[in-house]
């Protein structure tokens, strides 16, 4: 038996990719999720379980990942932890200043593992195995960008402020700020149509004040990512540090991190086109080639290299 737990929809989406591979797999019950899990065999006394390995996302604060974690070692049960985020990484390995670690750590970048170690994590238990999110959406193809006069730009929502209130962080920016100064812009310009995605952990009231004094559009909550809609229906897209910033930049030429220059908008925006004056995005847009061209379709290593180690471990 394989058992899974995470509070995270990032680390899930990333565990999808290759738990369907894995024999007698039964994922920790976990209301948040409850959709998403609803074709999963699902556990809810899972401390009455005897796996024989056990694999975590990471999140902020002693969430179901680390009860995994210290359950495995005490039960001396294997374990693997997949990091597939930059954001607020000394938190989701640490809680009150004490490490909660798997036996494996599975990293998609050797950045994640050099601030890793900067952490004082012993390097010999990180593995880089890329990200087999991002090589599927690589296989992506035949897309359109549906131009109309109506020039949509959507913004990508993350949790910032919930985070910095329930775990007393202390950012000075978040994304109502971010989202405030797309709109005083955007706004001015009559062509253009502003729409928010929420990020699935957001409350669906979150933009209400958004909505109903500038007029803009708030999509329904989902946490399903449908890319191809995206990429084809909207001209401009915009987020603060969002990997899914990173993941529609695979298929789209205008992907913008924006952020105050006061705050490091580096990490999961690696290689997007950042503005620190949202003014000078105009200069930025591609008109005329909104959707990437694709070349030969990419392999999926990624997904090898991590089932290759979990049948080591197993």
């Amino acid at each position: 038996m394989n058992l899974i737990g995470t509070d995270t929809i990032g680390s899930i989406r990333f565990i999808f990719t290759f738990e369907k591979y894995l024999d007698n797999v039964f994922w920790v019950k976990n209301k948040k999720f409850q959709k998403i899990l609803s074709d999963k065999n699902v556990l809810k006394n899972w401390k009455s379980a005897k796996p024989k390995l056990i694999i975590t996302g990471t999140s902020i604060g002693l969430k179901i990942d680390k009860k995994l974690l210290i359950y495995a070692r005490n039960n001396n049960i294997k374990s693997v932890t997949v990091i597939d985020s930059w954001v607020e990484l000394e938190h989701r390995i640490k809680y009150k200043k004490k490490f909660y670690l798997a036996n494996i750590i599975l990293v998609i970048e050797k950045k994640i593992k050099d601030e890793l170690v900067n952490l004082g994590v012993n390097k010999s238990i990180i593995r880089i195995v890329g990200n087999p999110i991002l090589e599927n959406i690589k296989n992506i193809r035949n897309l359109i960008y549906r131009n109309t006069e109506e020039k949509r730009i959507l913004f990508i929502s993350q949790p910032f402020s919930e985070t910095e209130k329930k775990f007393n962080l202390k950012n000075s920016y978040n994304e109502f700020q971010s989202l405030l100064d797309i709109i005083k812009i955007f706004n001015k310009k009559k062509e253009f149509k502003i729409f928010v995605k929420m990020h699935f952990e957001d409350k669906n009231n979150k933009y209400s004040y958004f909505k109903k004094k500038y007029q803009i559009n708030i999509l329904k909550n989902s946490n399903e990512v449908d890319y191809s809609d995206i990429v084809q229906n909207y001209l401009v897209i915009i987020g603060i540090n969002s990997f899914l910033l990173k993941e529609l930049n695979i298929l789209h030429n205008n992907v913008f991190s924006y952020i105050s220059k006061n705050i490091d908008n580096s990490g999961n925006t690696k290689n997007i086109k950042k503005i620190r004056n949202i003014k000078d995005i105009f200069k930025k847009i591609s008109y005329d080639n909104v959707i990437r061209k694709k070349n030969k379709k990419f392999k999926l290593n990624s997904q090898k290299k991590i089932l290759n180690i979990l049948n080591e471990i197993l």
